[in-house]
């Protein structure tokens, strides 16, 4: 009886591309349980319902999260769980259901990859009112920018691609809109002073410039703690040479 697995239910709203059954769960970074059964949940639609089964000594809280995480440089999936502090009680199953309820939260990668339609949209808007008083090398780096970010999010979105490859060119890109907002704020700072009749729209625009740069920081921080998590493998594997990565990757 002691060594039976307990079940829970995880439900994700977001996409948990890569996560099969028979996937770890991990509590901490420590192997606790697997993943039993992943189905689209019979009651909404818009959300996946995930069983895992864990050890019946893994201290799962009523503040316990779940989120969908990536294994090292192949993207394989397993589900991360974290949180659960010492005086939260243990987690139970509600009066009405037969199965206890560990909440979820949407992973880094998949945070980063919703708000970043809003970025594109925001530097789009601002790339069109800026447009006039730029040179044609400006605009085209702008383009650029744009373009790397739908590529960028249409890679995350379809998790293809080694994870290295993505971290790289997403931090290109991080650091490619931030120096180009930081030209664009000082440029329409000297316009916006030097012409009264742009100075309301210059307000307006450079508004919009500060907001983007600062969802696209939050999207810095958020590949920033990917890399942070994923350094040991990245360091490991770049030390390997190509036979460990067939190895790795089969």
């Amino acid at each position: 009886f002691a060594d039976t697995p307990v079940g829970y239910h995880i439900y994700f709203a977001g996409d948990v591309t890569g996560l099969n059954v028979g996937s770890a769960v991990r509590y901490r970074g420590v192997p606790v349980g697997t993943v039993s059964e992943i189905r689209i949940d019979p009651s909404n639609v818009e959300r996946t319902r995930v069983l895992v089964e864990l050890r019946r000594d893994a201290p799962i809280k009523t503040d316990t999260i779940a989120r969908v995480g990536l294994q090292g440089l192949t993207g394989v999936a397993f589900i991360q769980l974290v949180g659960g502090t010492q005086s939260a009680p243990a987690l139970k199953p509600a009066r009405d259901e037969g199965i206890a309820v560990i909440a979820s939260e949407p992973s880094t990668l998949q945070r980063i990859v919703d708000r970043l339609p809003e970025i594109i949209e925001r530097v789009a808007v601002v790339a069109d009112r800026l447009s006039l008083i730029f040179n044609e090398s400006n605009r085209e780096a702008m383009s650029e920018t744009i373009q790397n970010l739908r590529t960028l999010t249409d890679v995350l979105a379809s998790s293809q691609g080694d994870l290295k490859g993505v971290l790289t060119r997403g931090q290109e890109t991080v650091a490619a809109l931030t120096d180009m907002m930081r030209g664009l704020d000082s440029r329409a700072s000297q316009l916006a002073d030097t012409s009264e009749a742009a100075v309301e729209e210059f307000r307006t625009t450079m508004a919009d410039i500060r907001r983007t740069s600062a969802s696209f920081n939050v999207a810095a921080e958020g590949l920033k703690e990917i890399v942070e998590e994923n350094r040991t493998p990245l360091r490991d594997f770049s030390q390997g040479g190509l036979y460990e990565l067939s190895q790795f990757v089969a």
